[in-house]
């Protein structure tokens, strides 16, 4: 499967990448807010799946929008708002 960059390239997406990005996301939310290791496996899972069902390669801010719709419908909405804000500043660097 491969995914559309912002810069246009087309490379090859890496399931792998997905976990540790939610959470990095998840460590920097305050604690009463985080989600469990099960919560972050359940994202990664779902994520994962849904990619691999695509016909066409996403881009990465699909790929972003939908871990985003992901997280708030399990509850965790300051984890989705904290990794936007990790998104945007890695985008700014």
């Amino acid at each position: 499967m491969y995914i559309h960059k912002r810069n246009g390239e087309e490379v090859s997406f890496e399931h792998k990448k997905i976990e540790p990005a939610i959470t990095k996301a998840n460590d920097a939310t305050e604690v009463t807010a985080q989600l469990s290791k099960a919560g972050i496996k359940y994202v990664t899972e779902t994520v994962c799946e849904w990619t691999d069902s695509l016909t066409i390669a996403p881009t990465v801010d699909d790929i972003g929008n939908y871990i985003q719709s992901t997280l708030m419908k399990i509850g965790g909405y300051q984890v989705a708002s904290v990794r936007k804000a990790l998104m945007l500043g890695a985008l700014l660097r």
